[in-house]
């Protein structure tokens, strides 16, 4: 029973680590078509970044394939052998994300100073004393960042889809937090925007 309760209460706080708010719109000439096999890329130098982000889209969802897992970073392609590699894996979207700004806000609490003073006798003689206590005043650290995501359909050349997003952090959150609420909430918007089909994870 307390195991069950713990890890309740563990999964609460994770879900609420980080939050994020995506603003999304459909390319009109869309016409309601959704797809089912797309590259998500996000390109990063950072390669733990990148992989986390896009290998986060794939196990969320399986419409989604990993571009690093296609296309090795450390080397160019010609656009015939991306259009080749595409066709191959059935691509028939790109999603790219980017992130237009990060950083870390810092937050310090109020501090508040109490005194509580008691007397003691022996009998003899009264003692008083005073004890001084300051509560608060920590300093916290929340991890954030701004994204922006598009996505064209390969057969167009066209922008069918794009958003922006803002994620926000607890003083628990990390990077990688911020970065699982984003993909998250993505994922979400495409469903709720129907640019991809539910139950595909």
């Amino acid at each position: 029973m307390f195991k069950s309760l713990f890890l309740l209460i563990v999964l609460v706080l994770c879900g609420c680590m980080a939050r994020t708010s995506v603003n999304s719109m459909a390319s009109p000439d869309n016409r309601g078509e959704q797809y089912h096999r797309i590259l998500v890329e996000f390109p990063t130098s950072n390669l733990d970044w990148r992989k986390t982000t896009e290998q986060t889209f794939v196990e969320r969802d399986s419409t989604f394939v990993a571009s690093y897992a296609l296309f090795f970073p450390g080397r160019q392609y010609t656009n015939e052998e991306i259009a080749a590699i595409d066709r191959e894996n059935g691509i028939d979207a790109i999603l790219v994300i980017s992130t237009e700004a990060t950083g870390i806000s810092t937050e310090t609490m109020p501090s508040q100073t109490s005194t509580a003073c008691g007397a003691a006798t022996d009998g003899y003689s009264t003692a008083a004393a005073c004890a001084t206590r300051t509560t608060g005043g920590e300093t916290y650290r929340r991890p954030w960042a701004n994204w922006t995501t598009k996505m064209w359909d390969l057969r167009s050349g066209a922008v069918v889809w794009m958003a922006s997003a803002s994620t926000g952090g607890n003083a628990f959150a990390n990077w990688h937090t911020v970065m699982h609420s984003m993909v998250g909430s993505t994922i979400n918007k495409l469903r709720n925007d129907h640019m991809i089909t539910n139950g595909h994870s």
